[in-house]
């Protein structure tokens, strides 16, 4: 159970080390954000198309890696663009992604983003969420967002979902935990440091 004095803590701690100051730049994504961050996350029935599983948040869809098939899809669901944040490495085995994303997400008339990210060689930075931030500005929300099962996607949701949308740290946590998020990279993300207790 979240320890609800640490996460506040952690809040206060984040505002006095200047994370405060990224309130004008994120203002810019206040009306997308608050969309996406206060529809609670739905989980879909969708079989094995996404490994690990399907969100939808406001306009905003968060998974594990699409199926070729799940992308054909995509189209009627009202996305635009698809932002994956697996590494080129991970794209590129095709044991495991047996398709080239790209030319498929293309191919159906939709941009594709590639904003690489995990915990070695594209270490978890507030760079990577004011990318996804903007590209969530230019395309109304109306995205896919996926890593492989979900899990850092999930990070990076709850991350804007705080900085951007207006949720507190507590909140964006538990809309995160609702999807697949694991353990906190998210902190990495928002810059800070914040701590997560059982009682």
């Amino acid at each position: 159970m979240v320890n609800r004095l640490a996460c506040m803590l952690a809040l206060a701690v984040m505002v006095l080390s200047g994370a405060c100051a990224s309130h004008h730049a994120a203002s810019t994504s206040g009306d997308v954000a608050r969309v996406v961050a206060h529809s609670k996350p739905q989980k879909l029935d969708v079989g094995e198309d996404y490994l690990g599983g399907l969100w939808k948040t406001g306009p905003t869809y968060v998974s594990g890696q699409p199926t070729e098939e799940a992308l054909q899809e995509l189209p009627a669901l009202g996305v635009r663009a698809v932002i994956s944040i697996r590494t080129p490495a991970e794209m590129d085995n095709r044991e495991r992604v047996p398709f080239e994303e790209q030319d498929v997400v293309e191919s159906l008339g939709l941009v594709y983003v590639n904003i690489p990210t995990n915990s070695s060689d594209y270490a978890y930075s507030p760079k990577q969420l004011k990318q996804f931030a903007e590209v969530m500005d230019e395309f109304d929300g109306e995205v896919l967002l996926h890593c492989t099962v979900g899990g850092r996607a999930s990070h990076l949701w709850a991350a804007y979902a705080h900085r951007y949308g207006g949720l507190s740290v507590n909140e964006a946590w538990e809309r995160g935990k609702a999807m697949n998020i694991g353990p906190p990279p998210m902190e990495r993300f928002l810059g800070t440091t914040f701590e997560v207790h059982e009682d």
